[in-house]
C-alpha cells in the first residue's frame, strides 16, 4: 500500500478496488448469458412447437446444437448453427413423439469462452380435451 501512496496519494488504495471492479465487470459483458429460451425447463407440450427459439443478452456464436430422447438416442436436426455470432437463434424442431427431451447447445461468447446449457421438456402427445358435465334438469317454478 505504501508503494501506491507514495505515487497515487490517498487515493491509491481506491484507483485499485475501481480498476478491479472494472475489470470484473468487463469480465461479465464478454459472457453471453440466456435471457430466455422458447421451451421452459421441464415444461410438458402435447406436441412439439415448430422452433426452439433462444436468446442471448451479447452476441455468441453458435456452435452446436443437439437434441436426445430420455433413452439417449439423437434426434436429427435440420439445422446448421450460423457462422455469424448473435443474439437470437432459431432452432426448427422436428415432430417429435411422446417422451422426455434434452436439447442442449453450446455457444462461443466473443471473448472466447465456450458455454453449454440446456432444457429438458415432455411431449405428452395427448390432446387436451375439454369435459363438461351434463346440465342439470330445469326445475319448475
Amino acid at each position: 500500500m505504501k508503494l501506491f501512496e507514495a505515487q497515487w496519494g490517498a487515493k491509491g488504495p481506491i484507483a485499485v478496488v475501481a480498476l478491479g471492479l472494472f475489470s470484473i465487470a468487463s469480465l461479465a459483458q464478454a459472457h453471453a448469458m440466456v435471457r430466455s429460451v422458447s421451451i421452459a425447463e421441464g415444461a410438458t407440450l402435447t406436441a412439439a412447437p415448430p422452433n426452439l427459439v433462444i436468446v442471448f443478452d451479447h452476441d455468441a456464436g453458435l456452435g452446436s446444437v443437439r437434441l436426445t430422447t430420455a433413452s439417449g438416442e439423437v434426434v436429427p436436426l435440420a439445422f446448421t448453427p450460423p457462422r455469424a455470432m448473435g443474439k437470437t437463434f432459431t432452432i426448427p424442431l422436428p415432430r417429435l413423439e411422446a417422451d422426455r427431451y434434452k436439447i442442449e447447445w453450446r455457444v462461443i461468447a466473443q471473448d472466447g469462452h465456450v458455454m453449454a446449457a440446456g432444457v429438458n421438456f415432455v411431449i405428452s402427445g395427448a390432446s387436451p380435451t375439454l369435459t363438461s358435465a351434463p346440465l342439470p334438469k330445469p326445475k319448475r317454478l
